[in-house]
């Protein structure tokens, strides 16, 4: 990809999750953001993504199995929208959510892939332990610390990815972390810009997603490299076990965002060492 498709590519994805939270949110005005609208906006840049990367074609039934993620990225914000979120501890949901990751990994994985089965599986309880654990950590830091989180972790999965071979899935983990960077400015001016409930749902389902679908489609790489950045944010739970809550008590919000940052991070760095060796 040229360095001009490159720019398109990020570029494109973050203006038009912008303008869609400037539009809908109206930031400059006090009040509370709508959950939706920063589902709807991530996923949008996420498809716009995909479009300037297929030079504007739109194929269904996909080619490709990862390109189903375009399609559950915005079912996952049309679900934010009629309220079926998790924030603030919504477990009536929960369902419904396991469900619908079951429904991702079923897609993502293809059937001819060797144990496709225990892959679906384990791709389904990634998004999960996503969600529960970032639910877990949002009501903890800022609205734009916490998308800002997300938006390092998403750019190292893209390293990740890119040093697999996986250019494509690359390039779309790096247009969904900048739109996160534009989650993240927003969420800094105006606090109410929330990336909790459906934004966070809609990046639990595309980070393992996509960091997955690179593996399975014979991504260059030891598989625990692919298997660190999608479980990055599961990281978590790390800090949740009982030999470590002493420890995580002294600076619990530090100590579980460095843990996250830590897990992603390695799995980019190991990826760079691993691929120019």
């Amino acid at each position: 990809m040229s360095p001009d498709e490159l720019k398109l590519g990020l570029g494109l994805p973050a203006l038009v999750c912008g303008i869609i939270l400037i539009a809908v949110l109206r930031p400059w005005r006090q009040g509370s953001a709508s959950r939706w609208a920063v589902a709807n906006a991530l996923a949008a840049g996420f498809a716009a993504a995909y479009l300037v990367l297929r030079g504007w074609e739109v194929n269904l039934p996909p080619r490709d199995d990862w390109v189903w993620l375009v399609y559950l990225g915005l079912a996952a914000a049309i679900a934010a929208g009629y309220g079926i979120d998790i924030g603030g501890g919504g477990s009536p949901t929960w369902t419904a959510w396991v469900l619908f990751a079951g429904l991702s990994a079923y897609l993502l994985v293809d059937i001819g892939f060797d144990q496709s089965w225990a892959w679906r599986g384990m791709t389904a309880g990634m998004m999960v332990a996503s969600m529960a654990a970032l639910d877990r950590l949002s009501g903890r830091t800022g609205s734009g610390t916490f998308a800002f989180l997300l938006c390092l972790v998403v750019a190292a999965a893209g390293v990740v990815l890119n040093e697999s071979r996986n250019e494509t899935l690359a390039q779309m983990a790096w247009a969904l972390s900048a739109c996160l960077g534009v989650v993240a400015i927003l969420g800094w001016w105006r606090p109410s810009v929330k990336l909790e409930g459906g934004g966070m749902l809609v990046c639990s389902i595309l980070l393992p997603g996509l960091v997955m679908s690179g593996y399975f489609s014979g991504g260059r790489m030891p598989v625990w490299f692919f298997l660190l950045a999608a479980l990055a944010p599961a990281a978590y739970w790390l800090t949740e076990l009982p030999a470590a809550r002493q420890i995580v008590a002294r600076r619990p919000t530090v100590i579980q965002i460095g843990v996250i940052l830590v897990t992603a991070g390695a799995a980019a760095t190991g990826a760079l060492i691993v691929s120019r060796s």
